[in-house]
């Protein structure tokens, strides 16, 4: 270790940051120099390999790899967006911190066979605290989880690591839970707590797919749960790999995951800018933006409008035009968002902002500072403080075996049909029938003449 890496070591010693200790030395276009080796938090002794200095929470898990498969919908569109988001800061969110607390509850009540409402009242890590919506959020998750491991009778790995070094150095990341049946095939979980839909077959879920396959299973089953979106095959949702699939991916991956070293490589605008720290500054989004608004809209608007400015109503657009709108809805969606945090952020350090305010949001909903005390205080007052409810069917299911509970939950349970949603037609997904013709019966195919004989 050379002594500037010594001396660094010793500077983070109180900031409880992970240093990298380097042991090669090369160009790397997105670096300057390779930040290649072992990362070492004085701090904490936490030790694990990495290609760039993190923050470490106090575990080895708490490092991101650079090209993480949760942000490879951007690098894998976006070469050049690890490039441009090099040194950017990366604010997190309430609903990032509400999320990360969501998570916590879900590895904890894994590990430890509980179920979400037993956290309800205290602060997870990050010091946000669990209530009841969250508490029904991850229950979703964990009755799932628990589901699959009484059909399958295989152990739940939660936060496990996933390695795909040998796609790329840099492509790593972790599970929220996966359950392997070896030979056969493995489930991979993911929990989402946020209200932005996320498909099952998501690059993020495809790559750790294809790390199962280590397992020599000949199907990967991704599925998402995400209680607070609305989507219409509702919060479960799952895809199904074959291992022909996964493989014949992996030259594609690899190619992409190359591209991002490019000094050269291109920035590319799309859906994927929500979470890009670039994005607020983005020149390329920005561009793509306004030459959505001024040249594709420009069709859409009339002109002989008395207020040529205000976009029409739906009503009045033709189909065309509704599918001109939705198509790039999402590049204009990204980008106005990322404005909007920008401009918070900006208002936050003392920034005036033409027109604008900060002020403070409503407040929460009431809760009790202290859970027994209340309890006790209600007794005496002649109310029943607690409120008991029926366990899930996937908590049933665990607790009595599959076998048992199979004539159980044919009579008594049900799955509530998915909300309809307009799709692009590449959509895996049979398109429904409505309108007048979902009126009528078939009449294309002749009438059996023979069925009255």
């Amino acid at each position: 270790m050379t002594a500037t890496n010594r001396d660094q070591r010793l500077a983070n010693r109180k900031s409880h940051t992970a240093l990298t200790v380097f042991d090669i030395t090369a160009d790397d276009p997105r670096y300057g120099e390779i930040q290649r080796g072992w990362f070492f938090c004085a701090r904490c002794g936490v030790r694990g390999e990495s290609t760039y200095d993190a923050p470490c929470s106090g575990s080895e898990q708490a490092a991101h790899a650079t090209l993480g498969p949760s942000d490879s919908d951007r690098w894998f569109n976006c070469p050049g967006a690890i490039r441009e988001s090099r040194g950017l800061p990366r604010p997190e969110s309430e609903y990032a911190k509400i999320g990360t607390a969501a998570h916590w509850v879900g590895e904890t009540c894994l590990k430890s066979g509980e179920n979400a409402d037993a956290y309800i009242g205290q602060k997870a890590p990050n010091g946000v605290e669990v209530d009841r919506d969250m508490a029904t959020a991850v229950q979703v998750y964990l009755d799932e989880v628990r589901r699959l491991e009484a059909e399958t009778f295989a152990p739940v790995e939660v936060e496990t690591r996933a390695d795909l070094r040998h796609i790329d150095p840099d492509l790593w990341g972790t599970y929220d839970s996966r359950l392997v049946v070896p030979g056969e095939v493995a489930y991979v979980n993911d929990y989402k707590n946020g209200a932005k839909v996320v498909e099952a077959d998501a690059m993020q879920l495809r790559i750790y797919a294809l790390d199962a396959l280590k397992h020599d299973v000949q199907r990967v089953v991704t599925t998402v749960i995400q209680p607070n979106a609305q989507h219409p095959d509702g919060p479960v949702r799952s895809h199904e790999y074959t291992r022909a699939e996964l493989e014949a991916f992996v030259p594609e991956l690899a190619e992409h995951a190359k591209a991002t070293r490019d000094p050269a490589a291109p920035l590319k605008a799309g859906k994927w800018c929500h979470y890009c720290p670039k994005a607020p500054t983005c020149a390329t989004l920005q561009a793509r933006s306004l030459e959505i608004a001024q040249a594709e809209f420009s069709e859409v608007i009339d002109p002989t409008r008395p207020v040529a400015k205000a976009p029409p109503r739906p009503q009045e657009m033709t189909t065309t035009d509704l599918a001109k709108v939705l198509q790039l809805a999402p590049v204009v969606e990204a980008w106005l968002e990322q404005v909007a945090v920008y401009a918070r952020q900006l208002a936050q350090t003392g920034v005036e902002i033409p027109g604008y305010k900060l002020v403070q949001g409503k407040e929460g909903n009431r809760q009790w500072r202290d859970e027994l005390m209340a309890a006790a205080e209600l007794e005496k007052n002649g109310v029943e403080p607690y409120e008991t409810k029926v366990i899930s069917p996937a908590t049933a299911e665990k607790a009595l075996g599959k076998a048992a509970f199979r004539p159980l939950g044919a009579t008594l349970t049900y799955r509530a049909p998915g909300a309809i949603a307009l799709v692009p037609v590449t959509d895996k997904r049979p398109a429904l029938i409505c309108g007048p013709a979902a009126d009528f019966d078939d009449v294309s195919q002749p009438a059996d003449s023979t069925k009255d004989l």
